[in-house]
This record gives structure tokens, sequence and C-alpha cells, in this order.
């Protein structure tokens, strides 16, 4: 019996639809995508905390937030953008001999099972050249991509300039 492209025949006393059989070398495949494509929906890093800093009449601002490296391989933080500044980039305050130096930092590590804090006199993200003036309250929109290839989407809201 022939029913649109789908052929249907009885072999010893069975019915057979053979669209529907799978070889056995193609079943352990189809777990391995579908596990593959398990994993890959699954994000690695989790961000929480995120806030920024408003600096009443000045063009740059600070982001800090917590990132936790859930999956079972290292991971970095690549690149940081935000549709709200001109420029983004990581950078780290330190205490040399006494004095407060900010530098920028490149691909921020984070190993299996750690936490990576940035916090004010510490990793920081700075916003440079932003668009619109930053008042309390604000959604800061930040985009994070990472080592894996996952990118992390996240809105934190500007704080005033005492906060911590």
């Amino acid at each position: 019996m022939i029913v649109g492209r789908c052929a249907s025949v009885w072999h010893n006393r069975r019915f057979v639809r053979p669209h529907l059989r799978m070889s056995a070398a193609i079943r352990p495949l189809l777990v391995l995508a579908l596990l593959n494509v398990a994993h890959a929906a699954s994000p690695a890093v989790r961000v929480s905390g995120a806030w920024v800093r408003a600096v009443p009449g000045a063009d740059v601002a600070a982001a800090y937030f917590v990132l936790y490296n859930t999956g079972p391989a290292a991971v970095s933080l690549r690149a940081v953008r935000s549709p709200l500044a001109g420029s983004v980039s990581v950078h780290e305050t330190r205490q040399v001999n006494g004095q407060s130096q900010m530098r920028p930092g490149a691909a921020v590590p984070i190993a299996p099972g750690a936490r990576v804090a940035f916090a004010p006199e510490g990793l920081h993200v700075m916003l440079s050249q932003l668009h619109v003036p930053l008042a309390v309250g604000l959604r800061v929109p930040l985009i994070l991509e990472f080592s894996d290839g996952q990118t992390v989407e996240l809105a934190a809201p500007v704080r005033p300039p005492d906060a911590r």
C-alpha cells in the first residue's frame, strides 16, 4: 500500500514502515546530538547582583556583578558591550604603595565551580562615552561574551554614587 510518500510493507506478518526504522548505528549518534543540544541550552555562567554606579555629570560609569561558573570547564569573560556606551572595557582597581590605581584588564578567567566578583575597589566594567545621562533607577543593558561562545544579556539598575 502506498500513501503519499510513505510506503508501508508487510514482511513476514509484520507491518513495517521503512522511514520509521532507525539503524543501530544511528541511535548513539542521535543520543549524543540530543545531549549536546541539552548541554548547549544550559548556560555555564550565571550572573547575579548586577548594578551600575551613577556619576552625576560624567560620561563614564562602572558596572558590578558576580559571575558563577556552573559548568565543568574553565571559561573567560572575553568582552562586554552596551548599547548605551561608546566604549566598554574591564578594569581593575588596585592599591599600590597606598595609592589607588586603575588598569584596563584582559579576559577574566573563571574556573569550574568558581565565582568572580566585580565590585567597587576591584574588578569592574567601565562604561565610557555614555550616550545618555544615567539616572538612578534606569536599567543599563549589558551583553557579556564568554570564551565558550555563551552570551549573557542583562539589565543592571543604576544606583546612587554612594552605593556599595
